[in-house]
């Protein structure tokens, strides 16, 4: 119920198969049959229906590919047959679910075991009474008389505050009186973007983690979470075996060994070993894992992606800020010029970063660089050419990783900032402008891991994307006029008329008694984007601990960061 946050769910005893789908060997789970024909246990239609004489459809999407259940694998489960406040009124008791980590989705069934309370957390009602709110902040308030909300504080009093393209950007107004003293913003005609990086508390909390190599798969999702790929000019085929890089599943590792890279020409620079991350960073929460089917009827013919960026929406939100970690342990580089890196890709914004390897010396820089864009994305070419009007974006150290030792590395892009850094310390950083506005595609984000003339070994290998702002919440992800998530959203959060994707909303202010609250769950949270400010006789406290559920199995305990 949208009107009170109350969602009703109805329980019956209905055949529930969960067997293997033999075409692709992976789990099959469906309640059986669909409505209209409710076979529930109690029901009187069920005294001659057999088990095992239902006919199932691959979800390979390949037409003909179907099988009869077995009778061993139906069992009879109390499951959710009616959701009330949803939207739906029919049958629900099957559910897909996406794996957080292969991003391989499951079809499931919701039982009466799957629902479990949610967190209970410990106020601080007097932390506002001796100081103001910060940015940030969790913070628990009253939204009406009947009950109070939890939301993350992003916008001040006397502020603009704008949503675009994923980011927070404010200004402050000029007769602000708090002014640039509890406050990061402009106070300029400019919107400033707000660097998380600023708030390192907080940050370690909105990452989210999409990949980790640490992480055993078991095979569900065909599209492989790194792949090898060549450089243009290598003649070799993107279809064949690893050539230089090599995954070792018992290890969980992935060593790389290009010193026969070296070009016979001394005019031309050696090749490099290029290993891209093979899956899309998506605006996708696990929290929101469970969808009804009628909404992930855009399965990719069992791909193991689909596209639930924002519960309903047909069209998937890409992130561009990333992260992404990992320990290396460089081994060889016998002729002084071998390093390894990454190369991180935001839209336009494409930048590189270069370890330099074994001992200091006067030549050997750690660098990170702005390149363009690459031509050809099916055969990259890490040495491609700089023009002159991106020389200037270049940042370098005297760092240097030493061989045969691990370092834990960190190369992340993050609201319009760059940061590298080793073994807990930042060694390189790189400020820059972006259009945050325009639409990224999956193309469009790419994260390669690098080498040349070096051999290493990569372990931990862990992908994480920043939190996505959208600019309408709940409520506007069904009506609103503003679709394109990656519209422009300014406070207040009605949308006026003649409002559209190419004509954002406009631009408003905060009252100096105000703040904005916007969720951590954005895609499915109903916060100030659609119900505006918060005025500050609401405010209620700094919420600081979660002290449930704290169960061996289900331990959530932990300060609120």
């Amino acid at each position: 119920d949208s009107s009170t946050g109350q969602l009703t769910l109805r329980y019956g005893k209905v055949w529930v198969y969960r067997g293997v789908d033999p075409f692709n060997k992976t789990p099959h789970i469906e309640a059986q049959p669909f409505a209209p024909q409710r076979r529930y246990v109690n029901q009187p239609q069920l005294e001659n229906w057999v088990p095992g004489k239902v006919t199932f459809q691959s979800r390979s999407g390949i037409e003909g590919q179907t099988w009869v259940g077995d009778a061993k694998d139906f069992k009879q489960e109390t499951v959710v047959i009616q959701i009330l406040g949803s939207g739906y009124s029919e049958y629900n008791a099957n559910f897909v679910l996406r794996c957080p980590n292969c991003q391989y989705v499951f079809n499931d069934v919701l039982t009466e075991a799957s629902q479990t309370g949610g967190h209970k957390i410990l106020v601080n009602k007097l932390s506002y009474r001796f100081s103001k709110p910060k940015r940030f902040d969790v913070i628990v308030f009253q939204k009406d008389e009947r009950q109070n909300y939890i939301k993350r504080l992003l916008g001040l009093p006397g502020e603009s505050v704008q949503l675009k393209g994923g980011d927070l950007y404010v200004k402050n107004r000029q007769d602000n009186p708090r002014g640039d003293k509890d406050s990061d913003s402009s106070s300029s005609d400019e919107f400033k973007i707000i660097r998380k990086s600023d708030y390192p508390t907080a940050q370690s909390s909105l990452w989210i983690k999409i990949a980790d190599t640490s992480i055993a798969e078991k095979g569900y999702n065909p599209v492989p979470m790194w792949r090898e790929v060549y450089e243009k000019g290598s003649d070799l085929d993107q279809n064949v075996k690893s050539k230089w890089w090599q995954w070792l599943p018992r290890e969980k590792r992935w060593s790389v060994n290009n010193l026969g890279a070296t070009k016979p020409d001394p005019d031309k620079l050696d090749r490099v070993a290029i290993l891209r991350f093979n899956r899309k960073s998506d605006n996708y929460y696990n929290y929101n894992g469970r969808m009804h089917q009628a909404q992930a009827a855009f399965f990719n013919n069992g791909s193991g992606s689909i596209e639930i960026p924002d519960q309903g929406d047909l069209e998937s939100t890409i992130v561009g800020d990333k992260k992404v970690s990992f320990q290396v342990e460089p081994s060889q580089n016998p002729s002084g010029a071998g390093w390894i890196g990454a190369e991180l890709r935001d839209g336009d914004y494409v930048y590189q970063l270069r370890f330099a390897l074994g001992k200091k010396r006067a030549n050997a820089k750690t660098t990170l660089f702005r390149v363009p864009v690459d031509i050809d994305r099916d055969y990259p070419s890490p040495n491609r050419a700089i023009p002159e009007e991106l020389k200037n974006q270049k940042v370098e150290s005297d760092f240097t990783l030493t061989l045969g030792k691990k370092s834990l590395v960190s190369f992340e892009n993050l609201d319009d900032r760059l940061a590298v850094t080793v073994d807990g310390t930042e060694i390189l950083t790189l400020e820059f402008s972006s259009d945050s506005k325009n639409l990224r595609s999956a193309e469009q984000t790419d994260l390669l891991l690098l080498a040349s003339n070096a051999t290493a070994n990569f372990e931990d290998v862990k992908v994480y994307r920043d939190i996505y702002y959208a600019p309408y919440g709940t409520r506007h992800g069904s009506s609103s006029k503003l679709r394109n998530q990656h519209d422009t959203y300014t406070i207040p959060a009605h949308v006026p008329e003649g409002v559209t994707p190419s004509n954002p909303a406009i631009k408003s202010e905060l009252n100096l008694d105000e703040y904005f609250p916007c969720g951590d769950n954005n895609p499915s949270s109903a916060d100030g984007r659609d119900w505006g400010s918060v005025p500050q006789s609401n405010m209620m406290g700094k919420a600081f601990f979660i002290f449930w559920p704290a169960w061996p199995t289900n331990w959530q305990m932990g300060f609120i960061q």
